[in-house]
């Protein structure tokens, strides 16, 4: 117990236009039964009153500190949080989430008793209004995993699940627990999702490298609020090309680590599974766009020869049927059926 109390941990925390979500995401900060925090407030250049409420919370709680900086994207605002974290461990947290008020005190105790370098907690999906989701999230179970298993057994499943499913295990940065002398040692930093549309993969590939041991437990520690205003859910007109780009990325950095034979069709997957939300992105609803130029938009996906390439090369058969029609589709250029589809949310 003693032992615990004493281990500080560092809370890092990229803030950007959340104003109406960050006292609840500060408060579940506060009130953590873990105490020993230095808590790193990222303002990056957010627009609205972030800094305000801020500096509120520095005034009235010294483990507080704020940064503010130029907008520079979520994996920059992180990097900027490593060089002053001084914790033992160190904690990513999003600023439209909160935390259980123990949530510290459960992964700290799991990495104390297992000598873990991270520790994966779970997360309940909420509504923007905090409503639980059922049916989004991970049923994960207790599982350990120690040295040359955590990079040929546990690292593939972080890039997605089998062709046939159900073994993944969430590859977000956020709401685990990571051990600050790996990326102290190996000098670990943050791409830029402006980059790579995806920054938590590529940090987690190379911590995932160096760590001898991580511990996934199924306590609920984080509530991952579904945000419609975050990156995720806007339009981006060049979201199939950054798809695309961390693709080429991911395989060339995963041949680098010698585990891409184990990989490759779980990163297929993965990929297919972005350009779900491609299409969708594509739908007039979200995109604005007339429905000539939403068809237009999702068949020139649909033509893109590096696409029907990884397409040939997956194991169709040992897919859901659900999953390959969606191939089938893309393969097809059926544009206009899957524009229907996606606008209907019958590609989910």
């Amino acid at each position: 117990m003693k032992e615990r109390e004493s281990i500080t941990v560092s809370i890092v925390v990229p803030i950007y236009n959340v104003e109406k979500y960050l006292e609840q995401c500060l408060n579940s900060l506060r009130n953590q039964t873990h105490k020993n925090l230095q808590i790193i407030l990222i303002n990056d250049g957010s627009p609205d009153n972030c800094k305000d409420i801020c500096e509120r919370y520095c005034k009235i709680d010294n483990r507080f500190q704020l940064i503010s900086k130029d907008n520079e994207g979520l994996g920059y605002a992180r990097n900027t949080g490593l060089q002053l974290a001084n914790g033992k461990y160190v904690f990513f947290m999003d600023s439209d989430d909160y935390l259980n008020e123990n949530a510290i005190e459960t992964l700290l105790s799991a990495a104390i008793q297992n000598h873990a370098d991270v520790v994966i907690g779970n997360f309940q999906a909420v509504t923007e209004q905090g409503n639980p989701i059922s049916y989004y999230g991970y049923d994960q179970k207790y599982a350990l995993y120690q040295n040359e298993d955590v990079k040929n057994t546990l690292l593939p499943k972080l890039f997605g699940s089998l062709p046939e499913g159900g073994d993944s295990v969430t590859m977000q940065a956020s709401g685990n627990l990571y051990a600050m002398y790996i990326i102290k040692d190996q000098d670990l930093r943050f791409c830029s999702e402006r980059v790579f549309s995806s920054e938590d993969l590529f940090f987690n590939l190379d911590y995932y490298c160096y760590a001898k041991t991580v511990c996934i437990i199924p306590d609920k520690v984080s509530y991952y609020r579904t945000n419609p205003d975050s990156l995720s859910h806007c339009y981006r007109p060049d979201r199939y090309i950054l798809k695309r780009k961390i693709y080429e990325e991911g395989c060339k950095r995963l041949k680098k680590a010698g585990i891409y034979e184990a990989t490759k069709y779980r990163f297929m997957k993965y990929y297919f599974n972005g350009l779900r939300n491609c299409i969708r992105q594509e739908s007039p609803a979200v995109s604005k766009k007339t429905i000539r130029e939403s068809v237009s938009s999702i068949s020139n996906i649909c033509h893109d020869d590096y696409l029907k390439t990884i397409i040939s090369e997956f194991p169709k058969e040992r897919l859901k049927s659900k999953q390959r029609l969606f191939l089938w589709l893309l393969d097809k250029d059926c544009a206009l059926l899957l524009m229907v589809l996606g606008q209907i949310g019958l590609l989910d």
